[in-house]
C-alpha cells in the first residue's frame, strides 16, 4: 500500500478526514526530451522547490503538495493529501490553483498537458506505446505504490490484436519473488482490460 494511502486509513481509523489529490499529466504535443533544467525552470515559477531525485523521478515540493516529473515517460504527478478534521475546501482549492499555475507554466513553455487516465473518463484512443506505458503507470502507482512501480522501470509495451500489454521489467532481468505489474489496456478506447503484479 503507498505510504500516503496508508497514513489516510491510519488517520481514518482515528476519526478524521482524509482526502487525496492525484493527478497524471503528460506532454500532449510541442518539444520532446525536456532536459530536468527546462521542467525545473517551469515548476519553480509554480512555487515549487527541487528535492532530492527518487528513482529516477525528478522530485519537486510546494507545502504540502508533491510534484514528480518522469523523463522517460514525459509525465507529470501531482500528488497531495489531507487528513485534519476541518480545511478540506480551502485544501482541494489550493491543490487545483497549484496544478492550473504548473499547466500554465508548461502552456507558456509552449507545451500542453492532458490527463493521462480516469477511471471515469475511459474513452480516449492509446495509439502509441508512449500512451500505453503512460496509463499502466497512472493505473499501477496508487494501487501498488510509488517505489514498487519506480524500481520496476524501464516498462514494456506490445501491441496484440488491438489490445497493449503493459509490464514492468525487473533489475537486470533477473527473476525475482514478487514479478512485476501488468496491465492490458484497448488501444481503440483507452479501456483498461486487466490490471495484476506477479507473485
Amino acid at each position: 500500500m503507498p505510504r500516503i494511502a496508508l497514513l489516510c486509513l491510519i488517520l481514518l481509523l482515528a476519526g478524521c478526514s482524509c482526502a487525496i489529490h492525484y493527478e497524471n499529466l503528460g506532454v500532449a504535443d510541442g518539444r520532446k526530451s525536456l532536459s530536468e533544467q527546462q521542467v525545473s525552470g517551469i515548476v519553480r515559477k509554480a512555487q515549487f522547490v527541487p528535492r532530492p531525485m527518487e528513482k529516477g523521478l525528478y522530485h519537486y515540493q510546494s507545502q504540502d503538495i508533491d510534484l514528480w516529473y518522469d523523463p522517460q515517460l514525459e509525465t507529470l504527478r501531482i500528488q497531495s493529501s489531507h487528513c485534519v478534521g476541518s480545511g478540506l475546501g480551502a485544501w482541494e482549492a489550493r491543490c487545483k490553483t497549484t496544478s492550473k499555475s504548473v499547466a500554465r507554466g508548461f502552456t507558456e513553455a509552449g507545451l500542453r498537458l492532458e490527463e493521462v487516465w480516469s477511471s471515469g473518463q475511459e474513452t480516449r484512443p492509446v495509439p502509441t506505446k508512449l500512451a500505453a506505458m503512460r496509463v499502466a503507470e497512472a493505473v499501477w502507482v496508487p494501487i501498488y505504490g510509488e517505489e514498487n512501480i519506480a524500481a520496476e522501470r524501464p516498462f514494456e509495451a506490445t501491441l496484440r490484436k488491438g489490445v497493449w500489454h503493459v509490464s514492468g521489467t525487473q533489475p537486470g532481468n533477473v527473476p525475482m519473488v514478487g514479478g512485476v505489474a501488468h496491465l492490458e489496456v484497448r488501444k481503440s478506447d483507452g479501456k483498461v482490460l486487466k490490471v495484476s503484479h506477479g507473485k
